[in-house]
């Protein structure tokens, strides 16, 4: 069976050079995610391997903490950190969204939507480079 494939994904909410404006770790792979969001699970091999990089990896959602905690162990993806925010927190609309940030918290890439492989290869890039 064929994943998803979500719409064309709308620009990023931000730009690199940007900070998030939340106390995270820097530097830090920032995936936003809802539970009920089939292009978030279709992506979940694309997040095991984030989660096995040397760079933090920090899952945010609008969703109780407990929530994405059981999410991501059905996934089986390990996240460094979870953390709870809200659309006042954060300009994320749309899931997923994945964010890197570099060792000062600026970001150095931002990406929203299910990614096809060529974009993921430039996520992982972008990581090597913050790292």
């Amino acid at each position: 069976m064929t994943p998803p494939t979500g719409p064309p994904a709308p620009r990023p909410p931000y730009a690199v050079g940007e900070t998030l404006g939340l106390d995270l770790p820097a530097p830090a792979i920032v995936v936003f995610v809802k539970s009920t969001c089939p292009y978030c699970t279709a992506s979940a091999a694309f997040y095991r391997a984030l989660a096995a990089e040397l760079v933090p990896l920090v899952v945010v959602s609008a969703e109780p903490e407990g929530v994405t905690r059981a999410y991501l162990r059905k996934l089986q993806v390990e996240a460094d950190e979870v953390r709870v925010v809200t659309g006042a927190m954060v300009r994320f609309r749309v899931t997923p969204s994945i964010v890197t940030l570099d060792r000062e918290g600026k970001v150095t890439g931002s990406w929203q939507g299910q990614l096809p492989p060529e974009q993921e290869q430039d996520v992982l890039k972008a990581v090597k480079v913050v790292r």
